[in-house]
């Protein structure tokens, strides 16, 4: 279990990110399984989608942060919020990167991400 305050993002969780996008290069959208190929560069990461095809774009790293801020903050967060309310254009993404971790869960009843510390207060 990963307490959402006492974690530093940039030494423990960013860097598990990008090893568990690493992993492989493809990855799926949660809601149309649309496929985003992920390429590391160290600690950048580059996004190839049908929409931008043949490029990968790059994803502002602060779209990473802001993310883990709104999940300390909150516990969870929407597609939608990230989208409309923070204003974080990758957000079907962001749900892919932070799915991956092991203290956070994607919730097909919200769209939406939540951290294992909001998943507890609720029980």
């Amino acid at each position: 279990m990963t307490a959402m305050n006492d974690t530093d993002f940039e030494r423990d969780i960013f860097p598990l990110i990008l090893t568990r996008l690493g992993e492989r290069e493809l990855h799926y959208t949660k809601t149309n399984r649309a496929p985003n190929r992920v390429d590391v560069r160290g600690r950048e990461v580059y996004v190839m989608t049908n929409k931008s095809r043949p490029n990968y774009k790059k994803i502002p790293h602060e779209f990473f942060v802001k993310t883990w801020e709104i999940l300390c903050n909150h516990g969870y967060v929407t597609q939608q919020q990230l989208s409309e309310e923070y204003y974080i254009k990758r957000s079907a993404f962001m749900l892919i990167a932070f799915d991956l971790l092991d203290f956070v869960k994607y919730d097909s009843e919200i769209n939406g991400i939540k951290h294992e510390k909001y998943i507890e207060r609720k029980r």
